[in-house]
C-alpha cells in the first residue's frame, strides 16, 4: 500500500507517473539494466558527486521524522533517553497521557514505520530509533 504524506511526496509520484506515461514503462529502471546494475550505476554516479555521502543515512532521517510527526515528540536517540521505560514516561509526560497510552503509541507508530520501511518487525526499526 503506497502512502503519501506531503505534497512533496505527491508531486514526486505525479512526476514519475508522468515519466512512466511518457516512455511506456512500468519502472525507473532503464529496460537494459537488472535493479543490481542500476543500483550499482546510481551508487557510482552518487559517489562521484560525494564520496562521503551514505544513503543509508536517508533512512534514518526518514525514521527519526516520522516517529517525531506521528507520536509528537522525539525518538529515545534524539531525545536522549533510553528505549523503554524511560521513554516511554517521556512520552507520556510530553503529551500528557497514561503510561500504557504512551506504550501503545510507540508500538503502533513503530509498528507503522517498520511496515513503511519493508521489515515488518519492530525489532528493526528500533536500531534507528533507539
Amino acid at each position: 500500500m503506497l502512502v503519501v504524506d506531503t505534497n512533496e511526496q505527491l508531486s514526486v509520484l505525479k512526476e514519475v507517473a508522468d515519466y512512466q506515461i511518457e516512455h511506456e514503462t512500468e519502472s525507473l529502471i532503464p529496460q537494459h539494466s537488472s535493479f543490481k546494475d542500476f543500483q550499482k550505476y546510481a551508487w557510482r554516479q552518487t559517489k562521484a558527486v560525494d564520496e562521503n555521502y551514505r544513503s543509508h543515512c536517508e533512512r534514518h532521517y526518514y525514521a527519526t521524522n516520522f516517529y517525531l510527526t506521528h507520536v509528537g515528540v522525539k525518538c529515545p536517540v534524539q531525545a536522549g533517553v533510553q528505549h523503554g521505560k524511560e521513554h516511554h514516561q517521556y512520552i507520556a509526560s510530553t503529551l500528557d497521557i497514561s503510561l500504557d497510552a504512551a506504550r501503545a503509541l510507540d508500538r503502533a507508530v513503530r509498528l507503522k514505520l517498520s511496515k513503511r520501511l519493508g521489515h515488518h518487525r519492530v525489532e528493526v526499526v528500533n536500531a534507528y530509533l533507539g
